[in-house]
Formats: structure tokens, C-alpha cells, sequence
């Protein structure tokens, strides 16, 4: 999909458009502020959905993340430990299944890293290629005027909370997703300032943007694939492709 241009999508739970830009990587030509935006602070990347849901959903059923069909290329230890804490400070109530067969690393919808959140009446939703366009409120969905975007991350990552409130068909949801850790030009995430290459991390897999239900149906899912990844994900094919003909002879 072209950076740095609103993109039209559906599925059968969700129907909107999403926009995203990476540091140190080119946009499309029509993107006036991708220098400007990241000029403006340490955020490694831009994502924005906004767009309605289909159905009426219980904010505790709503899950942003991925799941991965393959294991992790990482062990049970100290590190794998120290990891997941550091994590779950950053998002209180995380789903990480990092060492299963088939691993889960999810947030409750509204929580970190969903730093700005809007819901809006259809014709009031913001322009999301517009630098500053979104602004915090979540006024019809929480019932509460001027929240910040840390005191709703932190009300919603909890389960008594997220379930009093449902999204509604006839609202529009606009939500940006940014962080400081994940460097999706080089493929690396910085933790507690250890570098981590996510290419043998994710085992060939690409990381994703998603949205779940909490019962596994898709909402939405793009992937980021890094041509390293691309790389390793087809020398990985090839050799379970060559290992399965050898077991047939």
C-alpha cells in the first residue's frame, strides 16, 4: 500500500480508511508533512484507522495486535521475562504469549500505544493526513468530557471498565497508533535500550497492525513486511518445502 495516503478498507466488522507513515522511509508525493511530522518528536512511525464498526462491540471483546502462526524465535528466560515486564508497564493488561505454538502479543482496544483516540458523529470526523487534525475524545463512547489519552489508556486496560462500554455503528472511530520503540525502516525494536532484530524474532513473520475480537474474528490486519524479512521468510519456505520432498522420498 502507498505511505503517507488514506487508504479505503472493509471487512465484515469494520468499514474506513487508515494512513501510515514510517521514519526514514519515502511517502507518496502527495504526503506534504511526512518531514514535518517526525521533525516533530522521537515516534518511529504513524498509524491511524478511523472508520465505523459494523457491529456493536463490548470494548473488552476489541483486541489490537497480531497473532503468529509460527513460534518465536525467543526462549523462556530472564530476558524473555524482563522483556514482558517492561511491557506490560508500557500496557497495563497485554497479552503476551511470546513462547506458545502459536503466540499472541495483543492490547485491549483504547490502550497504549493508542495514543490519541476520537469518536466522532458521521461529517465530524478529522482529516487524518493532517498533522494535529486528531484530538483526544472520547467523549461518546466514555461519557466523560476532557479525559486525557493516559487517564483512558489506564481506565480501559482494565477488564471491570472496558466492560461497561460498547463502540456503536453510528459513531466514527479515529484512533492513532505511535511509539518510540518499533523502527520499522531497519526492522529493529528498542526495549530498555537493547536493540532487538525483529527479522530471526518473528521467525520469518511479518509484524502486523490489527484488530481482533477477543472470540479471534478479524477486524482488520495489514502487515509490515521488511524486505529482510521477505527474505527470510522465503529461504524459510524453501527449506520446509525441500525438507518435505526429501521425507516423501
Amino acid at each position: 500500500m502507498p505511505l503517507g495516503k488514506a487508504i479505503e478498507f472493509e471487512s465484515d466488522l469494520f468499514e474506513g480508511r487508515i494512513f501510515c507513515r514510517l521514519r526514514d522511509v519515502d511517502s507518496h508525493p502527495d504526503d506534504k508533512n511526512h518531514a514535518a511530522y517526525f521533525k516533530s518528536g522521537k515516534q518511529l512511525y504513524q498509524f491511524i484507522i478511523q472508520g465505523r464498526f459494523k457491529e456493536e462491540l463490548v470494548m473488552s471483546d476489541i483486541l489490537n495486535g497480531d497473532s503468529y502462526d509460527k513460534p518465536l524465535n525467543v526462549s523462556d528466560n530472564i530476558m524473555n521475562s524482563l522483556y514482558q515486564k517492561v511491557m506490560r508497564t508500557f500496557s497495563p493488561g497485554i497479552i503476551m504469549e511470546m513462547t506458545a505454538e502459536k503466540p499472541r502479543i495483543m492490547t485491549a482496544f483504547g490502550t497504549n500505544p493508542a495514543q490519541l483516540m476520537m469518536v466522532s458523529r458521521p461529517g465530524e470526523e478529522p482529516d487524518i493526513t493532517k498533522i494535529g487534525s486528531i484530538q483526544e475524545d472520547t467523549t461518546l463512547l466514555l461519557g466523560v468530557e476532557d479525559l486525557p489519552a493516559k487517564k483512558r489508556m489506564s481506565y480501559l486496560s482494565k477488564l471491570k471498565n472496558s466492560l461497561k462500554h460498547k463502540v456503536r455503528r453510528d459513531h466514527i472511530y479515529t484512533v492513532e497508533f505511535h511509539d518510540t520503540t518499533t523502527n520499522f525502516a531497519t526492522y529493529h525494536q528498542y526495549i530498555t535500550g537493547v536493540k532487538v532484530d525483529m527479522v530471526p524474532m518473528l521467525n520469518g513473520q511479518p509484524l502486523s497492525f490489527g484488530m481482533f475480537t477477543r472470540d479471534g474474528r478479524l477486524i482488520y490486519k495489514f502487515p509490515m513486511w521488511h524486505e529482510r524479512a521477505l527474505e527470510a521468510s522465503h529461504e524459510k519456505t524453501s527449506k520446509e518445502a525441500n525438507g518435505a520432498v526429501l521425507s516423501e522420498l
